[in-house]
């Protein structure tokens, strides 16, 4: 790692430039206030996202802090690239992989294994598509305060709210807690730093990104796939999260076609089973 990619910060955290920019914190350091300081919130989003945490707040929904969850290991499954062939992977896995569905994967999961979690913290109107059309399953939700309401509020499923980061500009309403999460504004951030606070030791990431195997308007090439510049940007900053894991002494592996992470190592569909079945 390039010691110019770290800055040990005046407000006593440390952060790793992503290649796209985004200062990433080291969400694994216990007792240090989180703060992001890369200022994402737009002033029109931030009326959005206060009205979202003063709604959810009065619904007085469960706090995620309140749980003690432990999981060795944990799969983060989107619904990019190859999602209804990855989810077929899970069917002959152990029972104690947790998975954690993020984006679009409970609306699309076709899968005889249901989700365990399904992570989220999009705050605009456009969350009410992540429903499928019929629902086999309510797995658990973990959402961010700042999620849309009617999102939360038509899940029939258990709730959990977790407080994001605060950053330097924008800090929601008052928290009475201790217990942040890392999620700049994506829910793979998100699931990765709930799976730190869980307690994983193996983590596993699958179909994050949406890739296609033709050309389209404003893609670029990819290995032998092709991918929007913004799909590149979330990568990176997932990347730069994984590099605290890998610090942390945490085995991270993916099985995406994508572009590589830096900090996590590539497993193929056939070693995705003995990953989790080695000691």
């Amino acid at each position: 790692m390039d010691k110019n990619r770290i800055k040990k910060h005046r407000n006593k955290n440390d952060y790793v430039l992503s290649k796209n920019g985004i200062w990433v914190r080291d969400f694994t350091k216990p007792l240090i206030k989180g703060v992001d300081i890369n200022n994402l919130v737009s002033i029109p989003d931030m009326q959005i996202m206060l009205e979202n945490e003063t709604n959810n707040h009065d619904r007085l929904y469960q706090k995620i802090e309140t749980e003690d969850f432990h999981y060795d290991k944990i799969i983060i499954i989107g619904d990019g690239y190859q999602c209804k062939e990855k989810q077929k992977l899970l069917e002959s896995l152990p029972s104690d992989v947790v998975i954690f569905g993020v984006n679009k994967a409970f609306a699309t999961w076709d899968c005889s294994r249901r989700l365990n979690y399904y992570i989220v913290n999009n705050p605009y109107e456009e969350c009410l598509f992540y429903y499928p059309s019929v629902v086999r399953s309510w797995p658990k939700c973990i959402a961010s305060t700042r999620t849309y309401t009617d999102f939360i509020k038509n899940y029939r499923g258990t709730v959990y709210l977790y407080n994001p980061v605060v950053d330097e500009i924008y800090s929601g309403i008052k928290k009475e807690t201790n217990y942040f999460v890392d999620d700049y504004r994506s829910p793979v951030c998100a699931a990765i730093c709930l799976a730190h606070r869980f307690k994983v030791k193996k983590l596993l990431l699958m179909s994050i990104l949406d890739l296609y195997e033709t050309e389209r308007p404003g893609t670029e090439k990819n290995k032998d796939l092709w991918i929007y510049p913004q799909q590149k940007a979330a990568h990176s900053i997932i990347d730069a999260n994984l590099y605290w894991l890998q610090k942390a002494k945490i085995n991270v592996v993916y099985n995406d076609s994508g572009p590589d992470y830096e900090f996590a190592t590539y497993i193929s569909d056939s070693e995705v089973k003995g990953y989790f079945n080695a000691k």
